[in-house]
């Protein structure tokens, strides 16, 4: 027996906290005591992912949502976390039980790596093209690859961590919604940060699915969401829903997450702490209005709209609230005209006045945090929220004033004396918005396909009897 079995069984576990991974996995083999006794610290933090921190490369030609840092595009490609999620999935997949020790879950759906395409799904598709493997045995195999597509093989993953606390996903890297609708997940979270790219529904689900007496901390990091289609049974998997007939029209175009809350925020009785960081629309001016920006400035105020509601509803219990909105690095987004009548020239500033988030931060936000109470909190940050914006030369430099003084006065009366009031015209961040011309991420389904799965029906008949 080593010293270190020879310590009392709470010393060692408070050690092997402190272990690295590799000297945790270490001990792990020594014994199989101490396989049983720590194998619970080694679960217990599960963080796979690439988009809150520097230390981990992103895979950045692959991905469609920026990180939350700058990215080293002379070294872009790393397919460390990818692997490393393929493999845990392999082990729940034959030990489910281990999910139950995982109290903290950090996710990317980062894409496979260019070695994995290289070295193992193109010897596979070599493998059917030569008529050595069926399809649907390529297809089975594929799946162990396509989890970050929000498969039921990712879904049914998440749903072993019945015991998680605390949750951080980025959907990031995928051109289409989820392959499969997701079941009830994450009912016992408490802290839950959401980022990315995916559906309302995808987004909606999970938020419907936590306990809504148990979630303390929500962080909205500028989800963005599909375009809408028309009449569509989001309950269908995807591939079901590139089956129907007639395929349904785009009712509302890709952008900015919104209708994810409509079912929740009356429900969050316990919210101690609510960060929402946005993009916000800047341009253009309302003399230049086409019919497209027209409907983005509909959605926009049905968004923020939703958003104040959800403020009004929880402020009573926070104590800690953001709010943070900022323009993107794309000047198109931000309102740059193009020159008249002059060739080569480059777009022009957006005009000075109140940008459309400012006027929407004062009608939906600033109103509903001056028209709820605030007994508990402690701290109150305000990034990105200006009365006004000009710009002072031809290259576009904007400036945005501060709000008024009064208003400062009122916001620092509703909430009292004591709360730290950090308020700033400008944003501490970029941000990135879907493109308008992304699309429903459903991928319609020729009728010449779909007899793809009535050899499927026909080869499950021989293989069973």
């Amino acid at each position: 027996m080593t010293h270190f079995q020879k310590l009392p069984q709470e010393l060692q576990l408070h050690i092997a906290e402190l272990c690295t991974r590799s000297t945790l996995l270490s001990l792990l083999n020594t014994s199989k005591a101490l396989h049983q006794l720590l194998t619970p610290v080694l679960y217990r933090v599960i963080d796979l992912s690439s988009h809150n921190g520097p230390d981990i490369n992103l895979r950045v030609p692959s991905t469609s949502v920026p990180s939350d840092w700058p990215v080293n595009r002379d070294n872009p490609i790393d397919g460390t976390v990818y692997d490393k999620q393929r493999a845990l999935i392999r082990t729940l997949r034959s030990h489910p039980s281990l999910g139950q020790h995982v109290r903290i879950l950090r996710w990317t759906t980062v894409d496979y790596s260019q070695h994995v395409e290289e070295n193992e799904l193109m010897p596979l598709w070599d493998q059917y093209n030569e008529g050595i493997i069926s399809r649907r045995k390529l297809k089975t195999c594929l799946e162990e690859y396509t989890f970050n597509n929000c498969t039921s093989r990712l879904w049914d993953t998440f749903t072993t961590f019945a015991h998680v606390l605390e949750v951080d996903i980025a959907f990031m890297g995928a051109d289409y919604r989820e392959a499969y609708p997701p079941p009830p997940l994450f009912q016992h979270v408490q802290s839950l940060r959401l980022s990315g790219m995916a559906s309302s529904f995808l987004i909606r689900s999970i938020l419907k699915s936590t306990n809504p007496g148990l979630l303390r901390h929500l962080h909205l990091n500028n989800p963005n969401r599909f375009a809408e289609l028309e009449g569509l049974q989001e309950e269908l998997p995807l591939r079901e829903k590139g089956k129907l007939r007639p395929f349904p029209q785009l009712s509302r175009s890709a952008g900015p997450m919104r209708t994810h809350l409509l079912e929740c925020y009356d429900k969050w009785c316990n919210l101690q702490s609510l960060i929402i960081d946005t993009a916000g629309l800047s341009g253009p001016g309302p003399d230049t209005l086409s019919i497209t920006d027209i409907e983005a400035l509909e959605d926009e105020s049905i968004r923020y709209r939703e958003l104040g509601t959800l403020i009004r509803f929880v402020a009573n219990n926070l104590r800690v609230f953001r709010f943070q909105q900022g323009s993107t690095e794309e000047k198109h987004r931000n309102g740059w005209r193009p020159p008249p009548h002059v060739r080569c020239a480059g777009p022009f500033p957006p005009r000075d006045g109140l940008r459309p988030m400012d006027a929407l931060f004062h009608q939906h936000i600033l109103s509903a945090i001056l028209e709820s109470t605030w007994p508990r909190l402690e701290q109150m940050e305000l990034f990105g929220v200006s009365s006004y914006t000009c710009y002072i030369n031809r290259e576009g430099v904007p400036i945005n004033r501060p709000l008024p003084d009064e208003t400062l006065s009122r916001i620092r009366t509703i909430v009292g004396l004591g709360p730290v009031l950090d308020i700033r015209p400008e944003a501490t961040r970029l941000f990135w918005l879907a493109d308008s011309s992304e699309g429903s991420g459903v991928v319609e389904v020729g009728s010449d396909e779909w007899t793809e799965d009535e050899e499927d029906s026909e080869s499950d008949i021989e293989e069973e009897s």
